[in-house]
């Protein structure tokens, strides 16, 4: 799908509905990881443009260019790397940036004078490897999973850890869902199991607090 094409369609969804209201409202979950937070937030997008989202980043070129930790370097994963100027000049990317952003402040998690520094698509799939790793620090990261449907048996669970490297939480890929989390937290992306054929999609914002 086209850029082209997906913003007549977000338009001609907008007309149907000018503020993209949900089912519901959003729920939120919070938990803390040795005073770091980790939110993750469902019903924050309805399901057409869960739909629409992942139609157009399922045609996006995705390259074997990143890797999780300086001692995996050796193991490569499929990304792609959006241009920061695409939050504001891409529909759907701004849709989905404004609606998070709200969300978090909602949720009073933002933390002060963060900047954006990356956006980018993660593919996994069933084979893949991914390692413990964490993100630009200090800093938080917004993790939305894209797939519109997403079995459990699919699996794909992001991981994440305490303070002494022990996995204490896994978080379920469920279509639309947003994890905002402290990017000092440990985590590892899920990798799908044999019985799913997809590709397992999620879409990263990383931010740096300039306040530390």
């Amino acid at each position: 799908m086209s850029l082209n094409i997906a913003k007549k369609e977000l338009v001609a969804m907008r007309s149907q509905d000018p503020d993209m209201k949900r089912l519901k409202e959003p729920t939120f979950r919070k938990r803390q990881f040795d005073e770091r937070p980790l939110i993750l937030i469902d019903d924050l997008f309805n399901p057409d443009f869960i739909n629409l989202f992942d139609r157009f980043i399922k045609t996006l070129p995705c390259y074997l260019s990143e890797y999780d930790a300086e001692d995996s370097r050796h193991v490569l994963h499929w990304i792609h790397e959006f241009a920061l100027e695409d939050v504001n000049t891409n529909p759907l990317l701004r849709h989905m940036y404004s609606r998070i952003i709200s969300a978090t402040e909602k949720a009073f998690c933002l933390e002060p004078r963060i900047q954006l520094k990356r956006v980018h698509c993660n593919t996994s799939l069933y084979g893949d490897m991914q390692f413990p790793h964490c993100d630009i620090t200090p800093g938080m990261t917004w993790l939305y999973y894209s797939n519109p449907v997403w079995e459990q048996s699919w699996m794909g669970e992001t991981i994440f850890y305490d303070s002494d490297r022990e996995p204490v939480c896994a978080v379920f890929p469920k279509p639309g869902r947003v994890v905002v989390f402290a990017a000092d937290i440990l985590h590892r992306g899920g990798v799908p199991s044999r019985e799913c054929v997809e590709a397992r999609r999620s879409v990263a914002f990383k931010f740096l607090n300039q306040d530390k």
